[in-house]
């Protein structure tokens, strides 16, 4: 199955059983898709938003919002490997990191894009235990994410009257 989000222009390939579809908004109001698998568990979320291309929200920027928000939820956090990456024709930056939150000790893998005024956030967790499948599972979750038009440009209307008034 291929679930379509028009407005953020993007799809994500559903992979089939054991995965199932979360309503990513009773996790986090961002999130626009969310899947899980039980055993090991394993949460998949992503974040997509319109910034529209006169926020010049580059990737440099998204790292710095993406670390910020993870390290205000966890009492404590490693980031264990980060580096610029491609996925199609997308460059972007992979972190992995390891995290206490609660009780909770976990690993996250995080893929983030930002192309034509749209930002992507790819999250796939587990529980530290089970870190050693988090690669594999990655690599199978990032494979269904696809851009639906890799030329489209997001302008946001709000941004409008900053980058485009017109005296007279």
């Amino acid at each position: 199955t291929v679930l379509g989000f028009d407005d953020l222009n993007y799809s994500y390939r559903m992979p089939g059983p054991p995965w199932a579809k979360l309503e990513g908004t009773n996790l986090n109001p961002d999130v626009s898709f969310a899947m899980l698998r039980a055993k090991p568990n394993t949460i998949v979320l992503i974040i997509a938003e319109k910034v529209g291309l006169e926020l010049d929200f580059t990737i440099p920027k998204l790292i710095e919002v993406n670390k910020a928000n993870f390290s205000s939820m966890a009492t404590r956090l490693e980031i264990v490997e980060e580096s610029s990456m491609r996925h199609g024709d997308l460059d972007g930056y992979r972190i992995l990191a390891r995290a206490n939150i609660g009780s909770r000790r976990i690993s996250r893998l995080a893929w983030l894009f930002s192309t034509n005024g749209y930002c992507y956030q790819v999250f796939v967790t587990v529980d530290s235990k089970d870190e050693a499948v988090l690669q594999k599972d990655a690599d199978m979750v990032l494979r269904g994410f696809a851009l639906m038009d890799p030329s489209r440009i997001a302008s946001v209307s709000s941004a409008e009257p900053f980058g485009r008034r017109v005296s007279t």
